[in-house]
């Protein structure tokens, strides 16, 4: 309803950043294969519903980004083995973000499997970036993904990794 402003944005990009430094380091070093899970999970999910989503257009999508995610898998491991895959929200789409006196506060983590809160980092925001994106919020979607980078600097390097992490 425009009533995310710049200054909003880049609070929530700290807050997300803050998050994400607090969070508890994953033992998992295998970034690929965790994103690579989600795909594969995702393309059985789609497969239940074949009068909604056509099986070859979701064949195409999951052979694009297991490519994608082949040609990124050494990026997405060093970021694991780098402690860039966290226990993070889970969920962190804009419905599970309040303001509560001004300040953007996100709820509502995924609780029900831990599991599936694990993630690299950037695929935490990339959530809120989809949803953005998806609300036809590009200004809001880039100055958030720009206010984050600066306030988590560690993540420069898999800047790269977001089209196919907000896809996934």
């Amino acid at each position: 309803d425009g009533l995310l402003d710049d200054a909003l944005l880049t609070a929530l990009a700290e807050r997300i950043a803050a998050l994400h430094h607090g969070a508890e380091i994953s033992g998992d070093t295998h970034g690929a294969r965790r994103l690579l899970d989600v795909v594969v999970g995702n393309r059985a999910s789609m497969a239940r519903y074949p009068a909604i989503l056509d099986p070859a257009l979701a064949d195409t999508v999951t052979d694009q980004l297991t490519a994608q995610i082949g040609a990124q898998s050494a990026l997405l491991d060093d970021r694991a083995a780098g402690g860039r895959v966290r226990h993070g929200h889970g969920d962190l789409h804009l419905d599970n973000i309040a303001v509560l006196d001004g300040i953007p506060v996100p709820f509502d983590c995924l609780e029900f499997d831990p599991e599936y809160a694990i993630a690299d980092v950037l695929y935490d925001l990339a959530f809120t970036l989809m949803d953005l994106w998806a609300r036809g919020l590009r200004h809001e979607a880039n100055l958030l993904v720009n206010a984050y980078l600066d306030a988590a600097p560690d993540d420069e390097s898999g800047f790269v990794l977001l089209p196919t992490m907000v896809a996934v």
